[in-house]
């Protein structure tokens, strides 16, 4: 990129205009990925530490640390009223991949989607979806992690300015990663 820069800046050079926007064009390749303290006027960068941010944007207010199992297959196993009053139940297992699901069987019947649980889920949809749709599951089956495969994740979320809305910093295993 800065070979591209000093190219056009070489052909700018040559009238008034070009003087203008050289400088302009130089702006535009700082940093962009820099970040202000959100409680100060310290820079800080994806990649810094926990314990850099800390140290130059004070203490904050609220650290929330969240671990992240590694990403295992999954299987949900339910136990579903056929008819409430009756004890009469049906099976339902619903097996996910990298969080989405990937099967749902039915008394040993394969099915894209089911509305067994009221609200319908399907192939392709999130634990999230499948938790809300049809709660806890009775048992939860998981694989073991493969060689090679990414180790468990520490996710930890600081929160400055509580205010509306807060600034929140993203470390994964100790490395700034995300601001929202």
């Amino acid at each position: 990129m800065l070979t591209s820069i000093c190219t056009i800046g070489s052909r700018l050079r040559g009238n008034d205009r070009g003087r203008k926007l050289l400088p302009l064009l130089l702006l535009l390749t700082t940093n962009t990925y820099a970040w202000m303290c959100p409680s100060g006027f310290n820079i800080i960068n994806p990649g810094d530490t926990l314990d850099q941010v800390k140290a130059k944007c004070g203490k904050p207010p609220f650290e929330k640390k969240i671990s992240q199992p590694a990403d295992v297959p999954q299987e949900w196993g339910y136990y579903v009223p056929v008819n409430p009053p009756n004890p009469a139940t049906i099976k339902m297992s619903v097996v996910f991949t990298q969080g989405k699901v990937v099967n749902i069987t039915i008394n040993a019947m394969s099915l894209v989607s089911s509305s067994v649980c009221g609200p319908t889920i399907s192939v392709g949809d999130s634990m999230e979806a499948v938790k809300t749709a049809c709660k806890a599951p009775m048992f939860i089956n998981k694989g073991t992690p493969q060689p090679g495969q990414a180790p468990a994740a520490e996710i930890t979320q600081i929160k400055y300015n509580t205010s509306s809305p807060p600034d929140t910093l993203i470390f994964v295993n100790g490395i700034l990663q995300e601001r929202k």
